[in-house]
């Protein structure tokens, strides 16, 4: 049977990809961003789908709790009252570190990242309840460990996870299931976006890269096809409260000893440039080898939430 989602953030990058994925997957998807509109003149295989009714376009400013319960609201009308999947991938990020994050962009930040996380979710409640339905939530290698000159987003992204557990936990008895996505750097445009130029940005993806357990960063295609996983019954039917880390960076106690680099000085090696420091066969082993360990730690974290919120949800407790 076909089921019937909804993708936020969905015009360009990591949201676009989940909902195509989801088209070709034979589902009917509501697609949602603030210019969205714009997208079938930039995608042709979207229009394809819009002109056979599989794909529906809805445009929404969810940084308010109105445009949150507005998507819903006009969303029903085109899935015909029925929702079984929920991703919310919408978000936002300013490259400023704390002192010089303003008010304004905090709010902003937690407006888009948090609060329509929120909202979405709750609104969504008695649809996906009916549906036995779930939600995933596109979150951040940030919320496990913070990026120098993102404190605004890392923390938002940290709020995002407990959310995830606690929405899984509470909703478990609904047949309900809520699980994350947390890439490391993806290539989207969310950098430009955000004001880095497009130098800027590619020299940020190529140091991401070099840091990186796969010396590779993210594709839109990997945390799509891990989102798709997450909101498969059958794959992932008994996966709850679950934050899915893809390929995370070095721990940064190693990159401060590996740069030469402390604090708040750390920050450059990600966003100018790397120092040009030879690195010792040892030392990339040792790297390797913590890393291996933060993977497995973070593993058996995860396995033990997904396990509990299970435990909760069973009638026999």
């Amino acid at each position: 049977m076909t089921r019937n989602v909804i993708v936020t953030g969905a015009r360009t990058g990591i949201g676009l990809e989940v909902a195509l994925q989801f088209l070709r997957a034979g589902e009917t998807v509501l697609l949602s961003s603030r210019f969205i509109d714009q997208l079938p003149k930039e995608n042709e295989e979207i229009k394809k789908f819009i002109d056979g009714g599989h794909a529906h376009l809805q445009s929404a400013d969810l940084s308010t709790m109105e445009g949150c319960q507005q998507l819903l609201k006009d969303g029903m009308k085109s899935l015909h009252n029925k929702l079984d999947v929920l991703v919310n991938n919408a978000g936002k990020f300013f490259p400023v570190g704390l002192a010089k994050t303003t008010p304004e962009q905090w709010r902003e930040t937690m407006a888009l990242n948090l609060d329509a996380i929120f909202h979405l979710t709750q609104g969504a409640i008695p649809l996906l309840a009916e549906s036995k339905g779930c939600i995933v939530n596109i979150s951040s290698i940030g919320a496990h460990r913070p990026d120098p000159g993102m404190t605004s987003y890392c923390v938002s992204k940290a709020a995002v996870d407990m959310l995830t557990r606690s929405s899984a936990q509470e909703l478990a008895g609904k047949g309900v299931r809520v699980n994350s996505v947390n890439p490391g750097v993806v290539k989207t445009p969310i950098a430009e976006a955000a004001g880095m130029s497009r130098e800027g940005a590619q020299q940020f993806q190529e140091n991401a890269a070099k840091i990186n357990p796969l010396h590779r960063i993210g594709t839109p295609h990997d945390v799509a096809a891990a989102t798709l996983f997450l909101a498969d019954p059958d794959k992932a039917g008994w996966i709850t409260g679950t934050n899915l880390v893809e390929a995370r960076t070095w721990p940064f106690e190693e990159l401060k000893e590996w740069s030469g680099w402390a604090g708040d000085e750390i920050q450059p090696f990600l966003f100018e440039g790397l120092p040009a420091k030879t690195v010792q066969r040892r030392e990339v082993a040792s790297m390797q080898q913590r890393s291996q360990e933060c993977v497995m730690e973070e593993f058996q974290s995860r396995h033990k939430l997904a396990a509990a919120a299970c435990w909760q949800a069973s009638p026999a407790r």
